[in-house]
């Protein structure tokens, strides 16, 4: 049976008896040059959000375009980050997104997230449904539900969404989801469609070969003729050309794609805030290479080194012998205070890439802030200037506290990519967390396995229950401070929101254990097992390390 014939122009029905665009173009880190560009090239429906920050840049996009306001579909979002869930919340967010759009109506409105839990989510819904009602919404959907999520709302006697947005690509399809949302009458929007670019597989290119297609049409097309879904273009950037129109070759599509200076931008600033979500640490292994090419086979693509660690060059070593390409995989390391000052910081740079054999490092920390004010400022401002040299692609710092990190925002400087600081359960540096989220600086956890001590009853518990090791328990709960699971069930989704996420670092000699340590994503744990572990708090006193964040 052939498949439909699809256009930029075909449009599915909602339950609300609105029609929306099958193709949505993603404004997440887009800006309104990139938005206008969409419009011009026959984009009709635009998916924004609250946090994204650019409803203003949407709504100039429109104004400017010469079309009318009612051949344009708009979906935008409220989130749960920052507490703004609730129902007197979600009726002023509402009226705050009118006026960003400039517009006197929204097409879809989305609850973005679960995750300030059922009597606020409810609130929220409530709430949207009520500014439907009003005129303020044409169609009210929901993100990330799950089908628990779907059921409550189904359970509180309100009208069901319209649309469920999900992670949806072959490689995380979310079947119980969409067959309920099918089965339902909810329409489902698919975002990273396209995997973030990441189209290498073999699969993928023997089809678009096939086809005389970029690998990226074809996977839109697949998805197109499979499934009742709405689809936003590349998250990671690629917003700029008509992708119903992309014939070639990748390398012939890609060349053609880097003329858009917009389109550049906005891939250079969210290749800025890619990190590998689960890290190798190798501390105290001065024999690294068989370890990390283990990590290697293991599916590990982050290793965290440092220049004390006295490792860099068995880690460039182990890069080579893997066969892997040096663009995947993501290499950190540190300088530490003894080191500290703007020239020896400038040569430590330096002298990593000299151990390394690399000719840039993702990531270069300030090990510890134990050399004072003057030499960290001095030691910062040289990675930053490393940086710029393109020695560095980004620059952070490692147990700063809340103090240190404040100290170079009142130099002027730009914020650290990374916090890397001790956190597990008996050490949750809450502050320090509190501030990092605030302020969109990625939290990595060193000794997320508490350096092998994990008798306590609670992590017993757990491991029998889930039929894991200890050690699976405490870094599945690290990760699942940072990304939160949207789903009750397997996390098996390849791509995940790392802003303002833990990246825990557990670090082994032991092939077993290097390759358990990286079994975490077929297992969640309940938000009472996470508030479990939560109280297991100590603050300082349960750090199993030097934890130097209170140094003057």
């Amino acid at each position: 049976m052939s498949s439909p014939k699809l256009s930029l122009n075909t449009s599915v029905p909602l339950s609300t008896g609105y029609s929306m665009p099958l193709l949505g173009f993603g404004a997440y880190l887009n800006d309104g040059a990139s938005i206008s560009e969409a419009l011009k090239v026959g984009y009709r429906h635009i998916d924004t959000a609250q946090m994204y920050q650019n409803e203003a840049d949407v709504g100039e996009a429109v104004k400017n375009s010469d079309l009318n306001r009612k051949d344009i579909f708009i979906t935008t979002k409220i989130t749960s980050e920052g507490d703004g869930h609730g129902y007197d919340k979600a009726l002023k967010a509402v009226d705050a997104s009118l006026v960003e759009l400039r517009s006197g109506y929204v097409d879809l409105y989305l609850v973005h997230d679960p995750f300030s839990g059922k009597e606020k989510r409810l609130e929220t819904y409530k709430a949207l449904l009520e500014a439907k009602a009003a005129g303020k919404i044409r169609s009210v959907g929901v993100s990330n539900y799950g089908i628990h999520h779907i059921e409550e709302i189904k359970a509180a006697g309100l009208e069901i969404p319209a649309v469920n947005q999900l992670e949806l690509h072959p490689f995380c399809q979310h079947r119980s989801i969409v067959k309920y949302c099918q089965e339902t009458g909810i329409v489902v929007q698919a975002y990273c469609p396209i995997l973030r670019g990441k189209v290498d597989d073999p699969l993928f290119q023997e089809i678009a070969s096939k086809l005389d297609r970029s690998p990226f049409l074809w996977y839109i097309q697949l998805i197109n003729s499979g499934k009742p879904a709405v689809l936003k273009a590349a998250r990671a950037g690629y917003r700029h050309v008509d992708s119903a129109h992309m014939r070639g070759s990748e390398a012939q599509w890609v060349n053609a794609v880097r003329e858009f200076g917009g389109l550049r931008r906005a891939l250079n600033a969210f290749i800025r805030h890619l990190i590998p979500l689960l890290g190798f640490g190798v501390f105290q292994n001065y024999d690294a290479k068989p370890g990390v090419l283990e990590a290697f086979r293991a599916g590990y693509r982050h290793v965290d080194s440092a220049q004390m660690y006295r490792n860099e060059a068995d880690v460039g070593n182990a890069v080579r012998e893997s066969g892997l390409n040096r663009g995947d995989v993501f290499i950190t390391t540190k300088i530490a205070s003894q080191d500290h000052g703007y020239r020896k910081a400038l040569k430590g740079v330096d002298t990593s890439l000299a151990r390394f054999r690399f000719d840039y490092i993702d990531l270069f920390l300030i090990h510890d802030p134990l050399s004072g004010k003057q030499k960290r400022l001095e030691t910062y401002k040289a990675l930053l200037e490393a940086k710029a040299a393109g020695k560095i692609k980004s620059v952070g710092v490692s147990n700063y506290g809340v103090h240190h990190l404040e100290e170079l925002k009142a130099a002027g400087y730009e914020k650290p990519s990374i916090n890397q600081i001790e956190v597990h359960p008996f050490c949750q540096q809450r502050a320090i967390v509190e501030y990092c989220k605030r302020n969109d600086i990625i939290v990595e956890a060193y000794c997320p396995l508490i350096r092998g001590d994990v008798s306590n009853p609670v992590l017993q518990e757990l491991a029998a229950k889930h039929k894991r090791d200890p050690g699976q328990i405490l870094l599945r709960w690290s990760l699942q401070k940072g990304y939160r699971p949207y789903f009750e069930g397997p996390m098996t989704c390849a791509h995940t929101r790392l802003l303002n996420s833990y990246v825990p670092l557990p670090k082994s000699a032991t092939p077993s254990r290097i390759v358990s340590n990286a079994n975490l994503y077929d297992f969640v744990l309940t938000e009472e097992e996470m508030a479990k572990l939560d109280a297991l708090d100590k603050g300082d006193d349960g750090a199993v390390s030097w934890n130097p964040v209170n140094a003057p």
